[in-house]
C-alpha cells in the first residue's frame, strides 16, 4: 500500500467520522425539549385565552399543554410571562408569487410601475 494511498484513506475515515458526530449533535438539538412557561394560549377553538399555561415542545412538535404540567429534566425552559402563544400560527402576510415590481404599495394601492 503506498504512502499516499494510506493518507488518503486516513482523511476518509476522519471526515465520515466527523460527520457522524456532527449529524448525531444537529439529531440530539432537533429533539431538545423546550418548555414555554406561564403563557396565555390562544386557542381558535376556545371562546376565550387559555391564562397561565405551559407548552411541552418535543422537537418541532407540541407534545402537551396544560397549566400544571410536569417539566422534564433537561427541558430548555422559556419563560413566557406576559407572552402569547398561537399555536399554527405563522406569517401568512407573505406574497412569495409576486413579482417585486408587481407589488401594491400600502399607502395608495397603486404599482411601482405607476399602473392601478
Amino acid at each position: 500500500m503506498s504512502r499516499a494511498f494510506g493518507k488518503w484513506a486516513v482523511c476518509v475515515v476522519l471526515v465520515l467520522c466527523l460527520a457522524q458526530a456532527f449529524l448525531a449533535v444537529v439529531k440530539a438539538a432537533a429533539a431538545r425539549t423546550v418548555v414555554l412557561n406561564n403563557v396565555t394560549l390562544v386557542d381558535a377553538s376556545a371562546r376565550t385565552p387559555r391564562l397561565r399555561q405551559t407548552v411541552l415542545i418535543r422537537g418541532s412538535t407540541i407534545q402537551e399543554v396544560g397549566a400544571n404540567l410536569r417539566v422534564p429534566r433537561g427541558a430548555l425552559i422559556v419563560d413566557g410571562a406576559g407572552k402569547y402563544v398561537i399555536p399554527g400560527l405563522w406569517d401568512m402576510h407573505v406574497h412569495l408569487s409576486e413579482c417585486p415590481e408587481q407589488r401594491s404599495s400600502c399607502a395608495g394601492g397603486e404599482r411601482r410601475d405607476g399602473r392601478a
